[in-house]
């Protein structure tokens, strides 16, 4: 299984016994874990015509990823806060409608961004440079997101749902429930509070050594030859 709260899952639906199913954590593509030079960071932000602050939200935008929530969360952040959110991520349908809808109602548009053709080679850039990542998802069986976000040596925002804690570590900024005011609140606080900021970063950091990619490997091997 590719967390241990999927682990539970698969023992509480399919009746398999615990001794059963192995958890080995998944890691990220390699160049997350390579520092961006400034120029280089900016050099991107500047060819997507993207600010060079704002907070960053990557994936699908459908209901269970919560990025309407992502959004009124930051029109209700206080007037002296101005930072706006950078979307990657396809999406469609009417929930994609929803979201556009609330943006265009209260005057958001200048302050969500939808930058379309990141390519892969860029996207470190995106996410290194965002002061924030937002990730609210009410339901992963992982989050590969989070993993990348905290090999950017980026701020985390997340919920408590799922297996989003195992991906996300002590260090994040926790939403306690899934609510725009809630989120709002802890946005705020990530935002400000430099000392928080500095400690979620350290600990995000520390919590990659989980995610290594040999540990990970030879986890998988191991597994493999206790099976043969």
């Amino acid at each position: 299984a590719i967390s241990q709260h999927t682990k539970n899952d698969i023992i509480k639906y399919y009746g398999i016994s615990a001794s059963k199913v192995s958890v080995i954590y998944q890691s990220c593509a390699e160049t997350f874990k390579t520092k961006v030079s400034s120029s280089g960071i900016q050099r991107v932000l500047q060819s997507h015509h993207l600010p060079s602050e704002y907070m960053l939200y990557v994936g699908s935008i459908i209901e269970r990823k919560n990025l309407l929530l992502l959004v009124e969360a930051l029109a209700m952040l206080p007037r002296n806060i101005k930072i706006p959110l950078v979307v990657i991520g396809q999406g469609k349908g009417s929930y994609y409608k929803k979201v556009k809808s609330f943006i265009h109602k209260y005057g958001l548009a200048s302050r969500v961004f939808f930058p379309k053709g990141i390519t892969n080679e860029e996207l470190p850039a995106i996410y290194q440079g965002a002061q924030l990542f937002c990730y609210v998802s009410a339901y992963e069986g992982f989050g590969i997101p989070i993993l990348e976000a905290l090999y950017s040596k980026v701020p985390v925002l997340t919920s408590k749902s799922s297996a989003l804690p195992e991906a996300a570590g002590e260090g994040a900024f926790y939403v306690e429930d899934i609510s725009a005011q809630a989120i709002a609140s802890q946005m705020e606080v990530a935002l400000i509070d430099e000392q928080r900021r500095r400690v979620a970063i350290e600990k995000g950091n520390a919590h990659t050594a989980v995610f290594d990619a040999e540990k990970l490997t030879a986890e998988m091997m191991g597994l493999y030859e206790g099976i043969v």
